[in-house]
C-alpha cells in the first residue's frame, strides 16, 4: 500500500529554490512531473476504479518527483496533494483524503503569495469532507475560509461561490441552526438566480443550473419553515415548483426534495395521506436518481417510514426501514445520525408489536450512534431521548419510560 511520506522539516534540494544554474536533470525531472500530473488528471476523470487506481500511482509519483524538486510552499507540489484529496474523496477513503488535504491546507497557508483559487477548492474538499465525518463546526470553519478565498479574488467563481455557501448552509442546518443558516442561503440564491438569467441562451449551463436553483429554493424553504415562518417557506416552494426540472439523475434529485417538502408542508397541517401520496413520489423520484447503495436515500426512507407510523401503517414502516439496519450499518459519517434514526423508528415499530427488549436495544444503539456524533449534551442527542420517552408514554410503557428519563437527567443507563 503506497501512501504518503510525511514532509520532514527540511526539504532536499529544494531549500534553494532560486539556483540559477538548473540542471539538465533537474529539467527532466520537472517535465516528468508534469506529464505524471497530466496523465493522473486525465485517469482521475474516468469512472472505472482501475484507473481510479492508476491515477493514485501517477499522484503519488508526481508528489514524490515535487518532493525532491521543489520548495515545500512552491504550488507544484502542492497540487498532487489536493489531486490525491480529491481521488480519495471520490474513493470513499475520507481518512487518507483528510491527511492529503490537510497537508496541502498547510503549505498553501504558509506562502507568502495566496493561491486563492487552490485555497478555495482545498478548504470547500475539507469542509465537505467534516461534515461526511460529521464534525459540522470544524466543516463551517473551512467553508469560511473557502468563501473569504473565493470572494477574494479578481474574478470569482461564481457557480463555486454558490455551491460553497450552500453547502456551509446545509451544515448549519444539520446542527439545527436554521436561523444561521438563512444569509449563506440566500446568497446562494441570489447568486444561481442571477447565472440563470445572464445564460438563458446556454443549455447545457441551465441544465445544471436549474436543479442547484431548485436545491437552493428548497433548502431556504425548510430553513424558513423551521424558523417558523411559514409564508416565507411557501414563496420560495412556490418558485422552485415554477423553474419546473431537467429530467437529468441530478433534476431528479431536486424535484425529489421539492415533493419532500410539500410533504412536509401537507403533514403539519394535518393532511397525513396528501403527505404519503407526495412523499410516496419523493421516494421513487429519488430511488431513480441514486444508486441504491447511496445512504443518502435513508433521508427519504425515514419520512416515509415516519409518516406512515403516523398513520398506524407500521408492516409498510418496517417494510421500508427493516433492510436498511444491515445495508448502511458501517461507519457512515453525516449520515450516522440518520442510521440513528432508523434504529429509533425500528424501536417504535418493536414497541407496538409488544418486543420491549429489542425496542430497548434499537433506542440505545440509537442513541449511542448520536451520542458519538454529537456528544449527549447536544440538543439533537437530547430532543431524540426526548422523544423516545415521550412516545413509550403515550404507548403506556411508563417503566422503560421511566428508565430512558433517567438518562435526561444525566444518570447513565444499559
Amino acid at each position: 500500500d503506497q501512501s504518503l511520506t510525511p514532509d520532514s522539516g527540511s526539504d532536499n534540494r529544494a531549500d534553494s529554490p532560486d539556483r540559477s544554474i538548473r540542471s539538465a536533470e533537474d529539467r527532466s525531472a520537472e517535465e516528468q512531473w508534469e506529464k505524471l500530473v497530466f496523465e493522473a488528471s486525465r485517469l482521475s476523470g474516468e469512472s472505472d476504479l482501475s484507473s481510479r487506481a492508476d491515477a493514485e500511482e501517477k499522484l503519488l509519483e508526481a508528489h514524490q518527483v515535487a518532493r525532491e524538486l521543489f520548495s515545500a510552499q512552491d504550488i507544484r507540489r502542492i497540487k498532487p496533494l489536493l489531486g490525491l484529496g480529491t481521488l480519495y474523496q471520490e474513493t470513499s477513503q475520507p481518512l487518507k483524503a483528510l491527511e492529503s488535504l490537510r497537508r496541502a491546507h498547510a503549505a498553501l497557508r504558509s506562502r507568502t503569495d495566496q493561491d486563492l483559487e487552490m485555497l478555495s477548492t482545498v478548504n470547500h474538499n475539507l469542509g465537505r469532507l467534516y461534515d461526511q465525518l460529521g464534525k459540522h463546526s470544524k466543516a463551517q470553519a473551512h467553508y469560511h475560509e473557502a468563501i473569504f478565498a473565493a470572494e477574494s479574488r479578481r474574478m470569482p467563481d461564481q457557480e463555486t461561490l454558490a455551491s460553497i455557501q450552500n453547502n456551509l448552509a446545509v451544515s448549519l442546518m444539520r446542527e439545527l441552526k436554521f436561523g444561521d443558516a438563512l444569509e449563506p442561503l440566500d446568497a446562494s440564491v441570489k447568486i444561481r438566480e442571477a447565472l440563470l438569467a445572464d445564460n438563458s441562451q446556454n443549455q447545457e449551463l441551465r441544465e445544471r443550473l436549474l436543479p442547484e436553483l431548485t436545491e437552493s429554493y428548497v433548502n431556504i424553504a425548510y430553513a424558513h419553515f423551521f424558523s417558523d415562518r411559514a409564508a416565507q417557506a411557501q414563496r420560495y416552494a412556490h418558485k422552485a415548483r415554477a423553474l419546473g426540472s431537467s429530467g437529468t439523475p441530478k433534476g431528479d434529485l431536486a424535484q425529489a426534495a421539492l415533493e419532500s417538502l410539500e410533504a412536509t408542508f401537507k403533514a403539519s397541517s394535518g393532511d397525513y395521506s396528501g403527505a404519503i401520496g407526495t412523499m410516496q413520489r419523493a421516494y421513487q423520484l429519488s430511488r431513480s436518481a441514486l444508486d441504491p447503495e447511496d445512504p443518502s436515500l435513508m433521508r427519504y426512507s425515514i419520512k416515509l417510514a415516519s409518516m406512515y407510523l403516523q398513520s398506524g401503517r407500521e408492516d409498510d414502516a418496517f417494510e421500508l426501514l427493516s433492510p436498511l439496519r444491515e445495508r448502511y450499518s458501517e461507519s457512515l459519517g453525516e449520515y450516522h445520525h440518520d442510521y440513528a434514526r432508523v434504529l429509533v423508528l425500528l424501536g417504535n415499530i418493536a414497541v407496538f408489536r409488544d418486543q420491549p427488549s429489542e425496542a430497548k436495544q434499537l433506542f440505545l444503539q440509537g442513541l449511542e450512534r448520536i451520542s458519538s456524533e454529537f456528544g449527549e449534551k447536544h440538543k439533537y442527542a437530547r430532543n431524540t431521548l426526548r422523544d423516545i420517552v415521550n412516545f413509550l408514554e403515550d404507548c403506556g410503557q411508563s417503566e422503560m419510560a421511566n428508565a430512558f428519563r433517567g438518562r435526561i437527567s444525566g444518570d447513565s443507563m444499559h
